[in-house]
């Protein structure tokens, strides 16, 4: 057991243990259920009680669900009185047994406020008890059995990968990235405390089913003494090794410091779909430990979410009325704000406050566009959207109450556009003339810049900042080619053609202040196409990435990992289609 890395792993310590440590400490037994027996140590007092009970509400579920992963049942136990006994103890030495094949499994409580975390646990140690059992070459004690452990683990309880309050994480993968790679697909690490070794068995396990498409069932029940075997076992191939470390040294080239936050960064370089019947472009936003939400309006104007955390987790309807496509942002951790335009006209808005959803707010309208949204600090939102006399309107939110609607004045006929930059807003949209409308707005001063830039446009602006002297606006012009126009103390003479003919507006982002990633789809077969900023040449790179799809909607890009782009499109079928591309 190495305190740094919290390894779930086996040890040699009994539960009787703990009861040899004095009179007054002794494991207290808490009932049981058809295939599980609880207990807690006497000083957990009630907290031992409430996580014994919250641990009956879901481990029979859980563990008929490993059964039917495994393929097989753990035999009675007369010493526990069950097939499992959860032994739960204070601390935070993660989760351990005596042996692999030993169903008295001790689980560390933690601060004993997480009660997923002590089932993330529990997964993690039966599941090494069902893998004895199984006897296809699963071992606990090494590196396959091991990894295999957490990515159930995470697959049952993926928020707890990251769970708050455990040093260091589970996560594995960005150990083996950040090495020399070694091969531990075609041979095992022969212990379970390697987090290299872990790392290369969790992402190769993650690579068989999310890249490859293998059930997890499929997997588990014709593993074999290495990962190698097991994948041979499922493809009757044997080159196992040097495909996955080609792609994962594509995505992620060895070197710079992957900066990945999960186990499974699959798929990479194919189009997913996340299903779903839309009409209009979804929202997408990036939170901690490497996590997407998305956010789309179905055919039922409802809005839904669905989140991705090591898998992605399902649509969750968040109700609403809503029309177009909704706006979402972070104006500090744990937060969300969600913006759309209602049935009504006006403007709706849902708030996250890091533990629930509130209610749906109106903010009032009409609108006659869809709302941007940005923000200036954790107390600060800024609204932006077309009125009815095409003048742009704005409202803020100052940590207490929404102000009026105020209107911008100038001739706006597209969705605006906005950044915040160096405390002020950057507004651009598409003008009354078809031409480049820009507009800045100081919280003290208001509008103070309404401006014509008199480039020639047939769609929607879009504005990023790169740094602190560097904005950069992208659209499609009239020869339908997509332009780019910079700002760096003062606007750049010429709009330059970089790619064409386009189908849609573009989207961009500026992941850091060296790189600039836009996207649009092409109209001559919906593909989409990807650009690249090359900051040490301060062109655009020589290619133009065709990422392939069949497009019906404006593509979202979104930065969550280094050099990579995450799109999310909607696709010619109505459904949500994602696709996670490098630069090569």
């Amino acid at each position: 057991m190495t305190d740094d890395f919290r390894v779930l792993s086996a040890d040699t310590t009994a539960p009787t243990a703990f009861a040899e440590t004095g009179s007054d400490v002794q494991f207290i037994a808490d009932g049981s259920t058809t295939n599980i027996a609880y207990f807690y140590l006497s000083p957990l007092g009630p907290t031992g009680k409430a996580l014994t009970q919250a641990l009956k509400a879901t481990s029979e579920a859980d563990y008929t669900r490993l059964a039917n992963l495994f393929g097989v049942t753990v035999p009675w136990d007369e010493t526990i009185g069950a097939p499992i006994g959860l032994y739960l103890i204070p601390g935070d030495q993660g989760g351990r047994h005596m042996t692999c094949r030993n169903p008295q499994i001790m689980l560390s409580t933690y601060s004993g406020t997480d009660q997923d975390l002590v089932r993330f646990l529990a997964i993690a140690e039966e599941s090494e008890v069902f893998m004895a059992v199984q006897d296809v070459g699963w071992n606990c004690g090494s590196s396959n059995g091991e990894a295999l452990s957490r990515v159930l683990a995470t697959d049952f309880y993926p928020a707890e990968l990251n769970a708050p309050g455990v040093a260091y994480g589970w996560a594995t993968a960005h150990y083996w990235l950040d090495s020399d790679r070694p091969d531990f697909v075609s041979e095992n690490f022969p212990t379970d405390k390697d987090n290299i070794s872990l790392g290369c068995a969790a992402l190769f396990i993650n690579y068989l089913r999310f890249q490859l498409g293998h059930e997890l069932k499929e997997i588990i029940q014709k593993g074999g003494p290495t990962l190698a075997d097991t994948y041979r076992n499922l493809t009757g191939k044997t080159d196992a090794f040097g495909p996955f470390k080609q792609l994962m040294d594509t995505f992620f080239p060895p070197g710079p410091a992957c900066g990945l936050l999960t186990d499974n960064p699959f798929p990479l370089g194919q189009w997913e779909s996340l299903s779903g019947v839309l009409a209009h472009p979804p929202a997408v936003l990036a939170m901690g430990s490497g996590t997407i939400q998305v956010f789309a309006v179905g055919p039922d104007s409802a809005l839904y979410r669905n989140v991705w955390n090591s898998r992605w987790l399902g649509w969750e309807p968040l109700h609403g009325a809503l029309v177009g496509s909704p706006t979402v942002l972070s104006r500090a951790p744990g937060l969300i704000d969600v913006f759309g335009v209602g049935l009504d006209s006006a403007v709706w808005q849902l708030s996250w406050d890091g533990t629930q959803w509130g209610q749906w707010t109106s903010l009032g309208g009409p609108a006659f566009s869809d709302v941007a949204a940005v923000s200036l600090g954790a107390d600060r939102l800024d609204l932006l959207m077309v009125g009815q006399d095409s003048a742009l309107l704005h409202s803020f939110w100052d940590g207490s109450k929404w102000s009026p609607w105020d209107n911008g004045g100038g001739f706006v006929l597209s969705r605006p556009s906005v950044v915040a930059w160096n405390g002020e807003l950057q507004i651009v949209g598409l003008g009354g003339n078809s031409d480049l409308y820009h507009l800045v707005y100081k919280p003290a001063d208001g509008f103070i810049i309404r401006e014509s830039l008199n480039d020639a446009l047939t769609s929607a602006p879009v504005i990023v900042a790169r740094d602190q002297n560097q904005l950069d606006v992208f659209f499609r012009s009239t020869d339908m080619t997509l332009h780019h126009r910079s700002w760096s103390d003062g606007w750049g003479e010429h709009s330059v053609s970089v790619s064409g003919p386009l189908a849609s507006e573009p989207r961009a982002i500026a992941p850091s202040a060296t790189e600039l990633r836009a996207v649009a789809v092409s109209a001559t077969d919906h593909a989409l196409l990807r650009l690249v900023w090359s900051d040490s040449t301060g062109t655009w790179a020589a290619t133009i990435f065709d990422d392939g799809g069949v497009i019906s909607s404006v593509p979202v890009p979104l930065s969550v990992l280094p050099n990579l782009l995450d799109t999310f499109v909607v696709g010619m079928d109505h459904a949500i289609w994602h696709k996670r591309a490098c630069d090569k």
